[in-house]
Formats: structure tokens, sequence, C-alpha cells
């Protein structure tokens, strides 16, 4: 069970992927969110590019949740 912040986190993280973009940025102030979606093992934190931001990713876990089985990435 996730909280709405996380599901909100995941949505993004999902539909970012869907376009392409396996890691996108999210300010510091997702930090929590982020570090209990970790715990989960459903996504990757990483340092961000400038001050005050963190990237994410989801983790082969988190895709298999969010993707269909159907979902094809393009390449």
């Amino acid at each position: 069970m996730v909280t709405p912040s996380e599901y909100l986190v995941l949505e993004v993280l999902a539909a970012r992927f869907r376009l392409g973009e396996s890691i996108w940025p999210f300010p510091s102030a997702f930090k929590a969110t982020a570090l209990s979606l970790k715990e989960k093992e459903l996504v990757e934190v990483l340092t961000g590019p400038i001050p005050q931001t963190m990237n994410l990713s989801l983790t082969g876990l988190g895709q298999a949740l969010l993707l269909s089985d159907k979902y094809a990435r393009a390449q």
C-alpha cells in the first residue's frame, strides 16, 4: 500500500517512463516520499543536477507494478 504522495510520484515516473524518460527530477521537498518508495524497492534515488533536487527512476519492481504487460518501450 502506498500513500497518496507516493502514488503521485509513481504515476509521474510511470508517465515519464512511457515518454522515454527513465530518470526525472523532483524537488527535495519530496525526499521523505522518495525514501519511503526506495525502502519499498519501487524507485532509485539519485543526486539531482541542481541543488535542492533529486533524480528518481523506477526500479524493475516499480515498472512491473505500474506498466502493463503489453507495454513496449520505444527504442
